[in-house]
């Protein structure tokens, strides 16, 4: 019995005996591409909540959530919608924003004209605390990732990042977490895809 190929190859066990109506194995570029994209994607977060983490005291998550809410009308937003814009779960928000509700920076509230829908709210000083947060982010953003690529290879990772985004959407739905999530100046590179980055810079955020 031919051994099953380990989890994080996806080229075949055994090249010479490829089942044509198997499921697609990748050839050795592929996989070397494929590989790189996985290490990425688990990694960056990492980094990117690590110096957050550092800096403000802030997880990743917990910055994406404040800055959403910065931005919306009010700077309230209905649960279910935030949920969405942050890609969560009811579940991760609900201690998210429950933690965020404890140093003050959330408030949460039954919708007056629904009671049964719930918003949450950036107080004042959630608004100054991810006022203050955003230069720290934007520097770890410089160092991980815009300072060690050059002009051509942004312009080229927005469209590959736009390629697969569309992909992922096909899956999941179209994606509700594009806004103006990047700072001014990114729709520069090209692309006509809404922006959609884990990298979200509040308006008048101070430097």
């Amino acid at each position: 019995m031919t051994d099953a190929p380990d989890a994080g190859q996806l080229n075949p066990p055994d090249a010479g005996r490829l089942d044509p109506e198997g499921p697609g194995w990748l050839d050795p570029t592929e996989q070397a591409a494929w590989l790189a994209l996985g290490a990425l994607v688990m990694r960056l977060p990492m980094a990117l909540d690590t110096d957050l983490q550092t800096a403000s005291g802030l997880s990743l998550f917990e910055y994406m959530v404040l800055a959403v809410l910065s931005e919306a009308p009010h700077r309230t937003m209905g649960m279910s919608e935030l949920g969405a814009r942050v890609s969560s779960s009811p579940s991760r928000l609900s201690h998210g924003i429950a933690r965020l509700e404890r140093h003050g920076w959330v408030g949460r509230a039954p919708l007056p004209e629904d009671g049964r829908q719930i918003v949450a709210t950036l107080t004042p000083a959630g608004y100054r605390k991810v006022e203050d947060s955003a230069p720290p982010h934007v520097r770890s953003v410089r160092k991980l990732v815009i300072d060690v690529l050059t002009a051509a290879e942004l312009r080229q990772l927005r469209l590959i990042a736009d390629a697969i985004l569309a992909s992922v959407d096909t899956t999941l739905g179209p994606t509700r977490v594009c806004r103006s999530f990047a700072p001014s100046g990114a729709e520069s590179l090209g692309s006509s895809r809404p922006s959609c980055t884990p990298v979200h810079i509040p308006s008048g955020g101070r430097d």
